[in-house]
């Protein structure tokens, strides 16, 4: 039984790989940037409603973040996703747990 570790294990963000699986719900956009016209104050002036849909029943136990990026000014354009659901890269999700 570890649920003594509980509250040290959720204070602090959880850098990992995880398993689309894991995901209980659809994913959403809650920052769109583009770099070439975004100011620093964009970056930090996070305020956005957003809707998610539950995909099957079960505990919600953190929210899971991730980013794609694309580049679509070069010769050749490139993009990718670091989610769960995109081929794993170096980089991973971070999860916030909940309380």
């Amino acid at each position: 039984d570890f649920s003594a570790m509980r509250t040290a294990a959720h204070s602090e963000p959880v850098v990992n790989a995880f398993e689309h699986t894991q995901l209980i719900s659809s994913a959403t956009c809650v920052l769109d940037l583009d770099l070439y016209k975004c100011k620093a104050t964009d970056c930090f002036e996070l305020c956005a409603s957003y809707d998610v849909k539950c995909k099957r029943e079960g505990a919600v136990s953190a929210v899971l973040c991730w980013f794609e990026i694309r580049f679509d000014a070069c010769h050749v354009p490139i993009a990718f996703d670091t989610g769960p659901e995109s081929p794993p890269t170096c980089w991973k999700q971070t999860a916030f747990f909940l309380n």
